[in-house]
């Protein structure tokens, strides 16, 4: 059996938990990071990073690195059932709030992990199978098996980002709700490229569909159905290829597409002594409007505030870490209600929601500043105010 020390044990090697090794070894900490998977998963999906997360990459000294394997996103689009443009929002007047990426995960993984290495994260992929107890002096004591290896891990504090259906929050005993879209289903994946370096998305009748680019001529093409439309799971990629020309090279490369039930999970508390939950493990975000991977994100300088007090002054209390989600708390609300809002948006058949959508639509397409503006904020650290939700109609 091999013995390490850390400070800093991380579960799960994704986006919130390399971020998260990354920061804390910035800040003088060891940290070692256990992965249960021993490989890459295929790529059926893209992130759009907001400027919440591009500025977390860019504190990190990695987002020439992300930009560089993916791509600046310059405009959002959204189109209607007959390919007329509804609103769109050119991104490159918002230059001042940040900067927006499409990447795919495998090639964001690879830039992490290159960072995390280069800041001596210890990182022990396989490590399905492992367990922890807590000893009188307040440290944790884990035994992990890898791939023809056993681990001693001593360490004082637990980062769990082991995923939405997390482990370490089932193994607490912390209790999460899970919220789908009722009878919802998202088809996704993996292009050939786009004319332009623009996020689309189309919305008709009980459906919707869209393509986003993520740089080396790949993009993300998806549909959304409702309950009715799940027989025919491929048809709403011939409706959007008919009322969009420029994704048709897209399409014409999409090869392999997984269906996945999208869900949203509010947990209703991220800490206990010594453990602290970040990103999906605490907070699930729906992908229809490309926020998820954003809170990650915005989770980690606020993450690595408090933890970092919290072991230098020997105290990792849920008391102490209580105040990381005290702080969170606002904004990951607003991203799952404005989600939650657009994802009935996108294929609900009941003419109150289709008819509330499209005036909406009509409105704002007279009056796209109100469209830039909640962008604006939606880009912001502070959750979005008043006047810009009754603006665009989002609660």
């Amino acid at each position: 059996m091999r013995k390490m020390k850390c400070d800093v044990l991380v579960a799960g090697a994704g986006l919130g938990g390399l971020t998260a090794g990354i920061a804390l070894a910035r800040e003088g900490f060891e940290v070692c990071v256990l992965e249960a998977d021993t490989g890459r998963r295929a790529d059926h999906w893209g992130f759009t990073i907001w400027p919440p997360g591009t500025r977390t990459l860019d504190w990190l000294g990695i987002l020439d690195g992300v930009k560089a394997e993916g791509c600046r996103i310059e405009s959002f689009r959204w189109l209607s059932g007959d390919g007329s443009e509804r609103v769109s929002v050119d991104l490159a007047r918002l230059e001042d709030v940040g900067t927006f990426v499409g990447i795919l995960p495998s090639r964001l993984l690879n830039v992490l992990e290159a960072g995390a290495a280069a800041n001596g994260v210890t990182i022990l992929k396989g490590a399905a199978d492992w367990e922890f107890t807590r000893g009188s002096d307040g440290l944790f004591e884990v035994r992990a098996r890898t791939p023809g290896e056993e681990w001693l891990i001593g360490c004082k504090l637990i980062v769990g980002s082991d995923g939405p259906q997390s482990w370490l929050r089932r193994r607490l005993g912390i209790n999460a709700w899970q919220w789908r879209p009722p009878g919802q289903v998202i088809v996704t994946g993996i292009g050939g490229p786009l004319d332009a370096a623009e996020s689309r998305q189309a919305m008709g009748v009980g459906w919707s569909a869209g393509s986003v680019s993520l740089g080396h001529g790949k993009s993300w093409v998806y549909a959304i159905l409702g309950r009715r439309d799940r027989r025919r799971s491929l048809e709403p990629f011939g409706a959007y290829e008919a009322i969009e020309p420029q994704a048709r090279t897209a399409l014409a490369e999409l090869r392999d597409v997984a269906e996945i039930r999208p869900w949203s999970i509010r947990v209703r508390r991220w800490t206990t002594d010594g453990i602290l939950l970040i990103g999906d493990a605490a907070h699930t975000v729906l992908p229809h409007i490309g926020l998820g991977g954003t809170m990650t994100l915005e989770d980690i300088p606020v993450l690595c505030k408090i933890a970092s007090d919290a072991l230098h002054k020997g105290d990792t209390s849920a008391a102490r870490l209580g105040e990381f989600q005290r702080r969170r708390r606002r904004r990951v609300a607003y991203a799952h209600r404005v989600s939650e809002v657009w994802a009935l948006s996108m294929t609900s058949r009941l003419p109150g929601f289709r008819l509330m959508r499209d005036f909406n639509f009509r409105r704002l397409a007279k009056n796209p500043e109100k469209v830039e503006t909640f962008v604006r904020e939606l880009s912001s650290p502070e959750p979005v105010r008043l006047g810009t939700r009754v603006g665009v109609l989002i609660p």
